[in-house]
């Protein structure tokens, strides 16, 4: 697969809000022409539901999820902080549906989409297709300085500090 070629769904969150998502994602990618890769957050469960123009994994290692990730044209997941982090230090285009009832993820989908970091919508109106649409036009513009440039700052911050004292 190339970029152009599959969207990444990564679920994850407490339940019922997980499984409700899922099945918002099942009935909408079968009907759908794109191909999509779905992993569904269950690292104990055996069972692979088979579902058209999708492969699905119940869980993947890291290496295996970031390469995905690395990969994916757009990666739908929730607006959890260790999500936005990842996404921010690959600097890949997402789009951010917080779990209801999670304030701090509703928040934080809305405020990245303000900065020009995400595409964010909510899960009661969960629509792939509007999403998709939004997110072609979307400027992808915010991301946040990695550990490395704010590291680079701070080392250029403290050398200065240390010359004015001499």
């Amino acid at each position: 697969m190339t970029k152009d070629e599959f969207l990444l769904f990564v679920l994850s969150g407490p339940e019922p809000q997980r499984t409700i998502f899922e099945q918002m994602i099942f009935a909408q990618v079968e009907k759908e022409e794109y191909s999509a890769v779905i992993v569904r957050g269950l690292p104990l469960n055996s069972e692979t539901p088979v579902i058209k123009n999708a492969i699905i994994n119940n869980h993947l290692s890291k290496e295996k999820l970031e390469n995905l990730m690395q990969r994916a044209r757009f990666i739908f997941c929730r607006s959890g902080y260790s999500s936005v982090m990842d996404i921010n230090a690959m600097m890949l285009k997402s789009i951010l549906i917080p779990t209801p009832g999670q304030t701090e993820q509703e928040y934080l989908g809305k405020y990245l989409m303000e900065k020009g970091f995400a595409v964010s919508g909510e899960q009661k109106e969960f629509r792939v297709r509007d999403l998709l649409s939004k997110a072609l036009q979307f400027n992808y513009d915010g991301f946040i300085k990695t550990d490395e440039h704010l590291l680079s700052t701070a080392i250029d911050d403290f050398l200065q500090v240390l010359c004015k004292l001499n």
